[in-house]
């Protein structure tokens, strides 16, 4: 008796288990990125950099914090990085000599649309709404420009839809907080919701509260057969 009662709420554990674990690889999706910078100087002096930096809103608090692949930057050159505070927003600091060049490239895994949202860059100039401006710093003892080019690729494969954001400038640098015009693409399009998802939502809908009823009954039935038990016992 104790092995079939086992059994059935092994069965019924598995009924429940499958239906959320199928909606969840249904409905995990991925979120990729690229992020590349190239400083071009022909003064050996030392320079100091503040520069955009990709930021993600994670939910459930939604609070917005700079990309977990800026820990994954690679650097080519003499330089060296830092996340920090600016009086423009949080902005990628570097210090450094000479030509260089950063990149940054991977993945992220999510579950379901609202637990991730991105595809934004720091230090936007909110006070030019008709042009896409951002803040870049430059400081240095040379009085020569230096030769800033930064991209940064984000893609967004969504359940039900495909988001694409490109970010792109390339010119010099004055002294200063200098307020750079950036050239933004975007790409949208809906997506068919796959049978998949259909099928693990179908699942979880109709067979989570089934199961649910049936682990009821197998332990009010063991309850029962405990409860005769002891009697005959007596």
């Amino acid at each position: 008796m104790v092995q079939h009662y086992k059994t059935r709420l092994a069965i019924c554990i598995a009924l429940l288990v499958l239906p959320g674990c199928t909606l969840i690889v249904t409905t995990q999706k991925e979120v990729s990125y690229d992020y590349k910078v190239d400083i071009l100087t022909y003064s050996e002096q030392p320079y100091t950099l503040y520069i955009p930096i990709p930021l993600y809103t994670s939910a459930p608090h939604g609070s917005t914090q700079p990309s977990r692949i800026l820990s994954e930057i690679t650097v080519d050159g003499e330089n060296s990085l830092e996340l920090t505070d600016t009086i423009h927003g949080e902005a990628l600091h570097i210090e450094g000599t000479g030509n260089a060049s950063l990149h940054a490239a991977g993945n992220d895994l999510y579950i379901l649309d609202t637990l991730y949202k991105g595809g934004t860059l720091s230090l936007f100039d909110s006070a030019d709404l008709e042009h896409r401006h951002y803040w870049v710093y430059y400081d240095s003892p040379s009085p020569d420009e230096i030769s800033l080019r930064f991209t940064y690729h984000y893609r967004d494969d969504q359940i039900g839809s495909l988001i694409e954001w490109d970010y792109g400038f390339s010119g010099n640098l004055v002294q200063g907080w200098n307020s750079v015009a950036v050239q933004l693409s975007s790409y949208m399009t809906d997506k068919t919701v796959s049978s998949s998802l259909m099928v693990g939502g179908l699942l979880f809908v109709v067979i989570t509260p089934i199961a649910f009823v049936y682990l009821l009954f197998i332990m009010h039935t063991h309850k029962k057969d405990l409860e005769t038990k002891e009697i005959k016992a007596d």
